[in-house]
């Protein structure tokens, strides 16, 4: 069963260029309170990368404002850019997940055209989460949980903006990602394995 979820939680403090190096090299990286009122929503007391396939480019925003969206395109020169907190709250569905960017200080949403946007200054609802979930031992799939998505994310323009708009049926290597912490040994997130089958997805219209 697929639920609109709602909670908000704080904003934790933002790494620049100036502190990047020393939260890599101490794994020095924030936690995020929540409010009273949502206590159970909390976001990793590490950040993630998550990289697109094995290229080196990383998911990033493609500015620091409200409604900036996400491209593939981060490189490891200024990888603060390239910072998210995963936000989770037990009751939601496994693998879910609130993203919350380093670059902005915003949470992920999708909106009605598909693309991911940094387009919230809370977690609301469902549409501001994305679904992680293993393929195999190496690569992730994204997807959007909101019943009125449930699509892969992919790449939709050559320039590499990312939407949840890929076709559960139409699984490729274009969606597939790296997601890790950054940490001096990286973890992936706790999250189960996508369920939808090897490439090419052998779902039917329904699943």
């Amino acid at each position: 069963m697929h639920r609109r979820y709602g909670s908000r939680v704080g904003a934790p403090r933002r790494i620049t260029a100036a502190s990047a190096a020393l939260a890599m090299a101490l794994v020095g990286l924030v936690a995020v309170a929540a409010e009273p009122a949502r206590a159970a929503t909390k976001c990793s007391d590490v950040w993630y990368t998550i990289e697109v396939g094995s290229s080196g480019r990383f998911v990033r925003p493609r500015s620091d404002g409200l409604n900036a969206s996400l491209y593939g395109t981060g490189t490891a020169a200024e990888p603060w850019n390239n910072f998210f907190l995963l936000c989770r709250d037990p009751a939601w569905d496994p693998g879910d997940y609130a993203l919350f960017a380093n670059l902005g200080r915003h949470y992920l949403k999708v909106n009605d055209t598909y693309d991911l946007i940094m387009g919230s200054d809370g977690i609301k609802d469902s549409l501001n989460l994305l679904r992680i979930r293993n393929y195999d031992g190496n690569f992730q799939t994204l997807w959007g949980p909101d019943p009125g998505i449930m699509f892969y994310v992919g790449p939709v323009s050559p320039a590499g903006q990312l939407a949840a708009s890929t076709y559960k049926g139409s699984l490729n290597g274009t969606n597939l990602y790296r997601v890790r912490s950054v940490e001096a040994t990286p973890r992936v997130p706790d999250i189960p394995n996508d369920p939808r089958g090897t490439l090419p997805c052998p779902c039917q219209p329904d699943d």
